[in-house]
């Protein structure tokens, strides 16, 4: 993913591992474009960097830490983060995207709810006029 539309909504996954005996750092990042139709993760970034984090320098969501200095800082709104244990992957990212495109809007549970009160009432509209029938009949 080489741009990003403004006001579009991103789901973002990164993972980083650390290898002590290397001195390592592998940084992958996944993303997807939830409002322009994503369904499956792009891979936007991956990297090997010598080293680890270093916690004594400036960190922040949505800020990029160049030896000490604070870069281009994130400018939008964000929404949710979870932090993990363990070094997750690409397939782990995916499914945790598929849970969330598959949730109904609003709009469809509302027009769902509608379709079952009308079916209930057409059911019910039929079984009280098969009961007259039957009185009549009677």
């Amino acid at each position: 993913m080489d741009s990003y539309t403004a006001d579009n909504w991103y789901f973002y996954g990164v993972t980083m591992s650390y290898d002590s005996g290397a001195d390592e750092t592998t940084i992958n990042t996944y993303a997807a474009d939830i409002t322009g139709g994503d369904t499956t993760f792009t891979s936007t970034h991956n990297a090997t960097v010598s080293g680890t984090f270093r916690t004594s320098l400036p960190h922040g969501i949505g800020l990029v830490n160049n030896n000490g200095t604070v870069e281009t800082p994130f400018w939008g709104t964000i929404d949710e983060i979870t932090f993990y244990s363990g070094v997750k992957d690409e397939q782990f990212f995916q499914s945790n995207l598929d849970r969330i495109l598959f949730i109904p809007e609003p709009s469809s549970m509302f027009l769902l709810g509608l379709a079952a009160v009308t079916g209930m009432a057409i059911r019910r509209r039929r079984r009280n006029g098969e009961k007259q029938e039957s009185r009549t009949l009677n």
